[in-house]
Order: structure tokens, then sequence, then C-alpha cells
């Protein structure tokens, strides 16, 4: 009766043994298996086009908190709006852990943009510096890969605002009617405009100096008709001044 429950409890242990020599390569297989290193994106710059439709520049700053050395490390950007037209690829080849690298694109698109794009991470293999060696040594430990990170892209434009008039002279004793078009010839809007106008040489005849226009989109314009009324005499230049608030 002793011997049986002696060679079951050696079948036991036997079959343990077993499983834990079959669990030792599959745990040095899982830590070299090719799972992607971790980056985050730390920051976003852009400089908007001048005119709505043009090129507009974008710099996105990462850092790599992984373990392993990168090579060969490249980054590829896919707008959700225009194309790249500047080097994409980025190359920036062997990369360090605990690195910050900033890669920056050229888009041509019409602004504003605002929607979700793709930043392509790419690397050559992942290496690990040796222990044992006197002098720096690299061993690899997996191939090649690729991420994807989706992030909001947004570049927003700038106003440029012109005025011009339909008129070139003033006649004196008169009231004059006098067309103003303001322009947003920039590629982004402008918010709450207020347009002071004064006028070199005459006056107001009617109406307020002050012009109350509010929102102007890219490519909009504003027009309001001015009565001026010269203080001098004989025609003159219809000079004014545009103050922007």
């Amino acid at each position: 009766m002793s011997k049986m429950i002696t060679n079951k409890y050696a079948l036991i242990i036997t079959t343990a043994l077993l499983t834990l020599l079959a669990l030792i390569p599959l745990a040095q297989a899982q830590q070299y298996s090719n799972t992607a290193p971790p980056f985050s994106i730390v920051g976003i710059s852009s400089t908007p086009s001048p005119t709505i439709t043009g090129i507009s520049k974008v710099s996105i700053t990462l850092i790599y908190t992984g373990g392993y050395y990168l090579y060969n490390t490249e980054f590829s950007l896919t707008p959700c709006s225009g194309v790249v037209v500047s080097q994409n690829p980025v190359f920036i080849g062997w990369l360090n852990p605990g690195q910050e690298v900033t890669v920056t694109y050229l888009i041509n698109s019409t602004l504003p943009i605002n929607c979700q794009s793709t930043l392509t991470i790419s690397w050559g293999a992942e290496y690990e510096t040796s222990p044992r060696a006197q002098v720096t040594t690299y061993i690899e430990v997996a191939g090649s890969g690729s991420m994807n990170i989706n992030f909001p892209l947004v570049i927003y434009g700038s106003p440029i605002i012109t005025a011009r008039t339909n008129a070139q002279y003033l006649v004196s004793n008169l009231v004059n009617p006098v067309e103003l078009v303001i322009n947003n010839n920039g590629s982004g809007p402008i918010y709450d405009l207020q347009v002071n106008v004064a006028i070199e040489g005459a006056t107001l005849a009617a109406g307020s100096s002050v012009l109350v226009i509010g929102t102007l989109n890219p490519g909009s314009n504003y027009t309001a008709t001015l009565y001026i009324l010269p203080t001098g005499s004989g025609p003159r230049n219809n000079d004014h001044k545009l103050l922007r608030a």
C-alpha cells in the first residue's frame, strides 16, 4: 500500500516538473516577443498657411519610454486633410530609451484642419546592452515592427484684414457717399471685429464712426456706406484711417 502511494506522488511530481519545463521556453519567447514599444506625444505646434489654401507646418514632439534601443526608426504622417509635401517618412535612425524627438512636416491643405490623423512609427530592430561585456555591446532582442498613433490634427489660420474705398476724392460742401469694403484675405476667421473710422479733413455727416462687424471669415468681406462731409474747400484726397480694435 505504501509503495503505491509513493509511486502516485512521484507521478504527480514528475508531471509538475514537465509542466514547468514546458512553460520556461514560453516565458522566454514572451520576453523577446516583438511588441510595440511605447511612445507618447508630448506636444504639437503648427504654423498655418497665410492663405486659406496653402502650405502649413506642423511639428510633433514625442518621447520614447521603452526599455530597448530602436534601430532605423522612421515617422510617417498620414494627415486627415491635404497632403504632405515635405520628407515623409522622417528618418531618425537610432533611438535611445527615454529620448525625446521632434518630427516636422509641411502639409498642403485648405484651412482650417480639425480631424484625426495618424502617425506611423516603424523600426528595423530592437536592441539591449549586454550586462557582461566590458565595452558597450548591443544584442538584438526583437526584429522590425511598426505601430500607429492616432491624434487630433488642429491647424487654424490667421486673419489678414484689409480695407479699401471706391472714391479717391471728396467734393467740398457736399455730403459724399463713400463705400468702404473690409476684407479678410487671411486663412482664419476673426471674431468680435470692430472698426473705428477717422477721416482727416472731414467729418461723418451721418451714422456712427464705429462699425461693429463681429465675425469675418476667410474670403469674406463687409461693406458699409459712409457719408462724409469735407471741412475744407475744393476737392481733396479721400484720406482715411481704419483702426481695428
